[in-house]
């Protein structure tokens, strides 16, 4: 769930190749243990879909309370995950604490901005614009996929969680310039 779409099956193979086994282990369960909040908007926006798709006429007002729950609910979680991820980590062994705690804390905040891609890909899922829901997924991966191979060699697997943020980060900051424009209007 964690790294959706294309940047999901690609960042491994990425991370493996110039990295090597062992860096790529402590990214796999780096990104899973941070990736875990992303459960939460993925949950609500299909809770959305399904009330919108009822009655689209109440979309806004669905839309609205689903940000609101969506962060209500995830801005604790990535708190409670940026304090205790080293601890965490240790249910995988020292190994994992001492090289992956950086990037579940990156991977944690990250969530933040993917949960308004996540929720503006379920309002459009409603509306069934597929060339927003193929499209913004693909921007994010190809941003994302470009700033690792920039980041990974520099910053190891924290990386790749750098990179992975920079991209959702990209699209939501789109994602909030357009929905101000219309609320202006």
């Amino acid at each position: 769930m964690f790294f959706w779409g294309a940047s999901g099956v690609v960042f491994p193979i990425i991370v493996v190749n110039l990295l090597g086994a062992e860096p790529n282990a402590h990214f796999n369960i780096g990104t899973s243990v941070g990736g875990v909040l992303s459960i939460i908007p993925a949950a609500i926006a299909t809770s959305l879909f399904a009330e919108g798709s009822y009655d689209e006429a109440q979309l806004r007002d669905h839309a609205r309370r689903s940000i609101i729950l969506t962060f209500i609910l995830l801005i604790p979680a990535v708190i409670l995950l940026l304090l205790l991820a080293d601890k965490v980590l240790l249910l995988f062994g020292k190994d994992y604490s001492q090289n992956a705690t950086s990037l579940v804390r990156i991977t944690a905040l990250g969530t933040l901005p993917a949960a308004i891609n996540i929720i503006y890909l379920g309002i459009k899922q409603v509306h069934k614009d597929l060339k927003t829901m193929i499209g913004l997924p693909l921007v994010i991966a190809v941003i994302s996929i470009a700033m690792v191979y920039v980041l990974l060699p520099h910053m190891g697997t924290l990386g790749a969680g750098v990179a992975w943020m920079i991209g959702q980060s990209c699209a939501a900051l789109w994602i909030i310039v357009n929905w101000l424009r219309r609320w202006k209007k």
